[in-house]
Formats: C-alpha cells, sequence, structure tokens
C-alpha cells in the first residue's frame, strides 16, 4: 500500500486508532532518491469540527552513504502532530483544511512531509565512515589505497619565512 487514507463517514467521534505499510520513494538531503518502507500508525481525535492527528512512523530507508557512496540502511524514526478543520471557519496557519463533504482523509502527504524535514543532512553508512580517497577515489573502509597525502599549500608561506631567517 502505497497510501495512509482514513475513510471519514466510519470515523466515529473521539479517538481512533489506524494504521498503514506504506513504500514511498522520497528525494534525501543531496537529491538523490531514497526508497522507505515504514509503518505508520495514527492516533486521530475526531472533534466533529476537526480532527487531532498524532503519526508515528517507523521503519527503514535505502540510503547513499555522502562519505564512501555505498548503499546502506538505516533506520526511521519520526513522528507528526497536526490540526485538520473540517470546512472553512477559523483557519489557523498550523491547520490543515477539509471541505464538509469530503469522504476520505489522505494522510499519505503529512507522511511525506516528516520524512523530508526529518531527512538527515548527511547520511553516513556508520560514524567511522573513512569515506573515499581525494586522489584516486579508493573506498577507504575497503583498503588503504598508499596515495600520498598533497602537500598542504597552507604552509608555504610559513617555509618561504622559515628560509629567509635561517642561513
Amino acid at each position: 500500500m502505497d497510501r495512509f487514507v482514513i475513510a471519514l463517514p466510519q470515523l466515529a467521534l473521539g479517538a481512533s486508532r489506524h494504521q498503514a505499510d506504506l513504500d514511498l520513494v522520497l528525494p534525501d538531503a543531496a537529491g538523490e532518491t531514497e526508497t522507505y518502507v515504514v509503518h505508520a500508525v495514527g492516533e486521530i481525535e475526531n472533534m466533529g469540527t476537526g480532527l487531532h492527528v498524532r503519526m508515528q512512523l517507523r521503519g527503514r530507508a535505502d540510503s547513499c552513504c555522502h562519505r564512501c557512496l555505498e548503499p546502506f540502511q538505516r533506520d526511521v524514526d519520526a513522528a507528526a502532530e497536526f490540526v485538520v478543520q473540517i470546512g472553512d471557519q477559523g483557519l489557523g496557519e498550523d491547520v490543515a483544511r477539509l471541505d464538509e463533504d469530503a469522504i476520505e482523509l489522505d494522510l499519505t502527504p503529512q507522511v511525506r512531509e516528516t520524512l523530508i524535514v526529518e531527512e538527515p543532512i548527511r547520511t553516513v553508512c556508520r560514524p567511522d565512515c573513512k569515506g573515499l580517497c581525494a586522489q584516486c577515489g579508493a573506498n577507504l573502509n575497503v583498503a588503504a589505497c598508499g596515495c600520498e597525502a598533497p602537500p598542504d599549500a597552507r604552509w608555504d608561506a610559513l617555509k618561504k619565512l622559515a628560509d629567509r631567517v635561517q642561513p
């Protein structure tokens, strides 16, 4: 299932719990696509003129390490809370609107938005990932490449000064 939809005619007043398993493809912070498999749990409080929605999202994402460029899976755990107003009276900035004659509430856009907002700026396969060699591009997690580090040009001015001072 790739949508999290609640049928409004069957939604009783008071609290109810709804679940969905979702497979989504979303962009990461670098603009690459990631596949998400998440279990969404929504607790909805139907107040008659509006809905108070709390969602918990748990699952995994297929990511690409931003250091070594290797694919890996990472855990996803995110939450969202928002209000849906039925009709158009008293709308605030942080309130979604739903037509009075609507027959369903699609929570999929809020799931997508929550996952995008919770996306880390930089994903790494593990905290000690060594990344790629800047000269040859070898994955340093697999083996050392043997390249010598290039000289640091920031020290050139100091070396010239030291050469002039020492005979």
